[in-house]
């Protein structure tokens, strides 16, 4: 009789394991049958490739046990993006990828109670709107076009429409509105000097044009504090403060922050970026972002 440690050749040559050290020879049944999946999946995909030379896939070095790919996509093929199973598909920096879905503990933090409340009580709103204020609604998406995680522009449907506008509104202090409006554009801001001091304790963000319009809620986000290594800092960021409209440079911070995050620690670093929101249309800017060492 064959011996089991040495079948299966060609899957786990594709995987980079010597055939006399196969997972076969172990008694983990379950991870045995999931590897052999994936080896199999991965083996059809290259043989696609050689077939069709337009979809490449190169397995990250290192062991199997991280289950992470990277993706060259061709002519067939140009992106993919999101989730198939248990499978996540994106793109960084260094490329295209393919990774384990992995599903995050929920802190379930009052600021994501108040987010999910806000959600629900407009998407019941959305519901209670006459026929002619959806129609409304969704006859004006074209002029709300964002770009998708592709770069090509997308249009929201009137209710997704509803629930963006109004929950800007609502972010801002504003109350929501069963109409729609015309978008008429937000200003933009620049930040400029953030100052973290322990001493005080002092947190401030500097901004230019000053102050914010008439129109215009200035919100605040920040980081909790980090060490010096972190350059990017995009999951960490945290709404602060909303201040009101016609808000003087610098805004002041110094309370919030202490309260989200805790006293300031010498040599620490944050980062910090603020976004204006159109108290009248629910427009927001885009973001300007600063980051300093905490004194």
């Amino acid at each position: 009789m064959a011996d089991p440690c040495y079948s299966g050749d060609v899957i786990f040559h594709i995987l980079g394991y010597d055939k006399k050290q196969s997972l076969l020879c172990t008694n983990n049944n379950h991870k045995l049958k999931t590897t052999i999946m994936k080896a199999i999946l991965f083996f059809l995909i290259a043989v696609f490739n050689s077939a069709t030379n337009s979809l490449a896939t190169i397995l990250e070095s290192g062991p199997w046990a991280k289950h992470l790919a990277k993706v060259k996509f061709g002519a067939l093929i140009t992106e993919m993006r999101g989730k198939v199973g248990g499978t996540v598909i994106s793109r960084n920096r260094g490329g295209a990828y393919i990774k384990n879905k992995v599903t995050p503990l929920n802190p379930n933090t009052s600021f994501q109670q108040v987010v999910k409340a806000r959600l629900a009580s407009l998407s019941q709103g959305w519901r209670g709107l006459t026929e002619a204020q959806r129609v409304a609604w969704c006859a004006i998406v074209d002029l709300y076009a964002r770009t998708d995680i592709f770069g090509d522009l997308r249009n929201p449907s009137g209710q997704q429409l509803y629930v963006r506008v109004n929950s800007n509104l609502e972010n801002a202090g504003q109350a929501a509105i069963a109409d729609p409006v015309f978008p008429v554009g937000v200003d933009a801001i620049v930040s400029g000097a953030l100052v973290m001091n322990s001493v005080g304790p002092l947190s401030t963000i500097a901004y230019t044009p000053t102050p914010t319009p008439a129109s215009h809620a200035l919100i605040v986000e920040a980081t909790e504090q980090l060490s010096q290594g972190i350059m990017n800092a995009n999951s960490k960021f945290r709404q602060i403060e909303v201040f009101a409209p016609a808000q003087a440079s610098p805004a002041d911070f110094s309370v919030t922050y202490a309260a989200k995050f805790g006293a300031l620690v010498t040599g620490t670093k944050v980062f910090s970026r603020i976004r204006q929101i159109r108290t009248d249309t629910g427009e927001v800017s885009g973001t300007s972002q600063s980051s300093t060492t905490t004194l």
